[in-house]
């Protein structure tokens, strides 16, 4: 919509962030968000922690917001620590289950253990105290008219709640970053970046999702170095006003199963779509599904992949409608569709290329060792000689 404005309107628009920048104030207007309440995932609808507060900004703030993130982010981004990999450019989930699964491959080649402590901070955005925030700022060295602004932007905000076409009464925001915005995200991993470290312990990180690794060639080793810090990261989140959720528990759901219903009636037999938009269908919204994080589990066994080529066989017969006396390698070659052993070798190829050269001192640190060694045919690195 920004784009289609008229030069004139354009200029106005950039005289005004100039303005906001120079004057390190954030518009009181553009602070009261319209939060939307969204139910998590097999959460009781009846319980408001159920619920993940979504909020609606103006796209003149958003765009503000951006301008800013880059200039934070420029003073930012070095000081963050390595193992921290949420929010970052370049760096993913996949990125981090490949650290930690090498790292537990690589002690089992050595006959050493692994135990790790998984923590959540409960409400992790919503719970971020200002002013401790503020003062990491100071800590990091970000220039004083930055902090000035995000002191602006971050105080005096205010929101209401949507539901339906109902809207409640304005409530202030006396704590956390918004969720929704483009600087929460960037505020919320300055403010756990000094979370505890010590010698005994690897920490990887995700956000607000932490995992706690240690090594050890007996599991009372690893206990007691999971104990002893546990110990000392009881600290950090008291002085900081950070809470942890002790109590959270987490059913592992069938994605996959889930979405494939919600578009069964888009598949099947009796479904209008053209074979084209079907298979596009297939490819956009249930493959990905399959292949997350391909690259760190191509090497199971050949066993488990076979599960997964027989997934896809399955979706190829129900969008072409084929009879049970064709084929499964003639329906995907008439579809031009890779088998599942083709395009994660491809996902793993472009993977692994940004793997070697990234320059994040975590992914760097990853154990290396020669693929193509009988003793590493279980390592992420060995399928690709596969």
């Amino acid at each position: 919509m920004l784009k289609r404005l008229p030069l004139k309107t354009i200029l106005r628009l950039t005289d005004l962030i100039d303005a906001i920048l120079k004057r390190q104030y954030f518009p009181k207007a553009w602070k009261t968000a319209i939060i939307v309440p969204t139910p998590k995932p097999g959460k009781n609808p009846q319980k408001a922690d159920s619920y993940r507060p979504i909020s609606l900004l103006s796209t003149i703030s958003k765009l503000t917001e951006a301008i800013i993130l880059k200039r934070l982010t420029a003073f930012t981004e070095d000081k963050l620590v390595p193992f921290q990999f949420g929010f970052r450019k370049k760096l993913s989930t996949t990125d981090q289950l490949l650290r930690m699964a090498e790292i537990i491959r690589d002690n089992l080649e050595n006959s050493r253990d692994t135990g790790a402590v998984f923590i959540d901070i409960a409400k992790a955005f919503d719970s971020v105290w200002l002013e401790g925030l503020i003062y990491k700022m100071l800590v990091m060295s970000i220039p004083d008219g930055l902090i000035k602004l995000m002191n602006s932007y971050l105080h005096g905000r205010g929101f209401t709640v949507r539901v339906g076409n109902s809207f409640s009464s304005g409530r202030t925001i006396e704590a956390g970053v918004v969720q929704g915005s483009k600087l929460g995200p960037q505020c919320f991993s300055i403010f756990v970046n000094d979370i505890t470290r010590n010698q005994e312990t690897l920490l990887c990180m995700h956000a607000d999702d932490t995992a706690i690794m240690s090594t050890g060639v007996s599991q009372q080793e690893i206990t007691d170095n999971l104990n002893s810090y546990l110990a000392e990261l009881g600290r950090w989140p008291i002085k900081w006003k950070i809470k942890v959720n002790v109590d959270k528990r987490q059913a592992v759901r069938n994605k996959f199963k889930t979405a494939k219903q919600k578009l069964n009636p888009l598949l099947g037999k009796h479904s209008k779509l053209s074979l084209d938009n079907k298979l596009l269908t297939y490819k956009s919204l249930l493959r990905p599904i399959i292949t997350y994080a391909s690259p760190v589990w191509r090497a199971a066994a050949k066993t488990h992949l076979k599960k997964l080529e027989s997934l896809q066989s399955a979706i190829a017969r129900q969008i072409t409608n084929s009879p049970w006396y064709f084929r499964n390698h003639n329906i995907l070659k008439d579809l031009n569709l890779q088998t599942i052993a083709e395009h994660t070798l491809k996902i793993a190829k472009t993977f692994f290329r940004k793997i070697d050269n990234s320059t994040n001192a975590a992914i760097q640190s990853i154990p290396d060792y020669d693929p193509a060694s009988p003793r590493k045919q279980r390592r992420a690195r060995s399928q690709l000689l596969r």
